[in-house]
């Protein structure tokens, strides 16, 4: 019964530990990306899209674009893009940072 009963504590011991792993597990890496970088992945993409046919341009931004907000308008030419929620499937490549957040347009 004694050792029936350490091994209950130990095992609650270990169950508290894992739970505390995920949870630090689970918390977002962020990692800063300079203004440059940015810049530079994007004038490289503006390049290469122009290059490819129409339908794979719009299978492309469909795939990375998770979601589209818009600004209310009573017509078309009032409308402007509130912000663009962009989407990375990480599983793809370890190098990948995973954050939260949306990237707002200017």
């Amino acid at each position: 019964m004694e050792r029936i009963s350490s091994l209950e504590a130990e095992n609650k011991q270990f169950l508290t530990r894992r739970s505390e792993i995920e949870q630090e597990l689970n918390i977002p890496t962020i990692k800063e990306v300079s203004f440059e970088r940015v810049y530079y992945v994007l004038n490289g993409f503006s390049k290469i899209i122009t290059k490819i046919e129409p339908e794979k341009q719009k299978d492309l931004l469909h795939s990375i674009i998770s979601k589209i907000t818009v600004n209310a308008g009573k017509h078309p030419a009032k409308r402007s893009v509130k912000d663009i929620a962009l989407f990375f499937d990480a599983s793809l490549n370890d190098e990948f940072v995973l954050t939260y957040g949306k990237v707002l347009p200017d």
